[in-house]
């Protein structure tokens, strides 16, 4: 990160500062690091992190499971639990490290969706932040991935697709993951990055940036237009081309 960059987003974390009255914000910590043989220090370093730039971080690992059991019980438990903890925080940073295949880890996935839901639905403003860590996991995209680690190579192009062996179509639009995955990123005004160290330094700039939207554009749900108001840029559009200058104008923060 450029030290412009860096300077930009210690500006926009001093003025997130000074907003915060009472609580700072809760950020969700998704991913498989709860599986790691060292997952509770994990934990404890991100949330350190988190720290240090005014966030509260929010894992998984936090709640307590008395009479622990691998049974049925104890994994509903630990979902309800972890579906609490997302209520209670509006941003979200995901470990997208590819997780026993060329995907990412299914429960982050799915905690991912279940924010981009509350994105559509709360009145609090969602944000959703991704990344991986580009000193230990699989830069190669979405679809390189499955060729390699599913299909053992065996794929072909055909007619502008990538079909594999098995007659099956690929995604294939150079994304990290699933398009899914990577429009909830998108649209919450989120961005994805190659570290957590990354992720966590432009929080504030990215949430500042939310913020300022508000003043710009509610979504609220719009009444029927007319064939001349059609041609007016959506709330969506507004949203989109905002976001777009404050990642292209990101130093000027």
């Amino acid at each position: 990160m450029s030290d412009m960059l860096f300077l930009a987003n210690m500006n926009a974390k001093g003025r997130l500062e000074s907003c915060q009255n009472i609580q700072q914000p809760r950020v969700y910590l998704a991913g498989p690091d709860v599986f790691y043989p060292d997952a509770v220090q994990r934990g404890f370093e991100k949330k350190r992190m988190l720290a240090e730039f005014g966030f509260t971080g929010v894992y998984p690992l936090d709640q307590e499971i008395p009479n622990f059991q691998p049974d049925e019980i104890t994994a509903m438990q630990i979902a309800r639990t972890n579906e609490e903890f997302m209520d209670s925080c509006a941003i979200m940073l995901a470990n997208m490290r590819e997780w026993h295949g060329p995907s990412m880890d299914a429960g982050t996935a799915f905690e991912m969706g279940y924010m981009s839901a509350k994105a559509k639905y709360a009145a609090e403003n969602i944000l959703i932040v991704g990344y991986v860590d580009a000193e230990h996991d699989d830069l190669r995209n979405f679809k390189e991935r499955v060729v390699d680690l599913h299909y053992d190579g065996r794929a072909m192009e055909q007619d502008g697709s990538v079909i594999g062996d098995d007659g099956m179509a690929l995604e294939n639009f150079g994304l990290r993951d699933n398009l899914m995955l990577m429009q909830a990123i998108k649209k919450t005004g989120g961005e994805f990055f190659y570290s957590f160290s990354d992720a966590v330094s432009n929080l504030p700039r990215l949430l500042a940036c939310k913020n300022r939207m508000t003043d710009v554009v509610a979504p609220t749900k719009a009444p029927a237009k007319t064939l001349a108001e059609s041609i007016e840029p959506s709330p969506g559009d507004m949203l989109e081309m905002h976001y777009a200058g404050c990642r292209t104008f990101s130093s000027l923060i």
